[in-house]
């Protein structure tokens, strides 16, 4: 097993089928780019200084189930719906989806259309 589909695929999920094919791992490597700016900001602490009651958007925040580089490979309890409403008392909707059996590269799985279906039907709810 290499440390990009230790760190980027859930390791344990390649004979799931929300999976991945050795063909995606291939093509994820391919395509990789160092870090996001979002990734980044989370890994310096900087996306949870503290509350924001100026926001009054919607919020999503889209997880893997098996994160291993933000979630230590268990994403399912990090995101407290009470807690985020406490940060960002104003938004409009604050909606919390965790994708089944994907790691960090969660749109690199074989099920990653589904989880495109979870964002479009949020951003349709709020009026994108």
């Amino acid at each position: 097993m290499s440390n990009v589909q230790t760190a980027f695929y859930h390791p344990d999920n390649i004979s799931d089928p929300s999976g991945f094919s050795d063909d995606l791992l291939a093509y994820g490597d391919h395509i990789k780019i160092p870090l996001t700016v979002t990734e980044w900001l989370t890994l310096r602490g900087l996306l949870t200084l503290g509350p924001a009651p100026g926001y009054k958007g919607p919020l999503q925040f889209f997880l893997a189930e098996h994160d291993q580089l933000l979630c230590g490979g268990n994403c399912k309890g990090d995101y407290d719906p009470a807690v985020l409403k406490a940060v960002y008392s104003s938004a409009t909707d604050i909606d919390v989806y965790i994708q089944p059996g994907a790691g960090h590269g969660l749109t690199m799985h074989k099920n990653a259309s589904a989880g495109y279906a979870v964002m479009q039907d949020w951003l349709g709810r709020n009026g994108f």
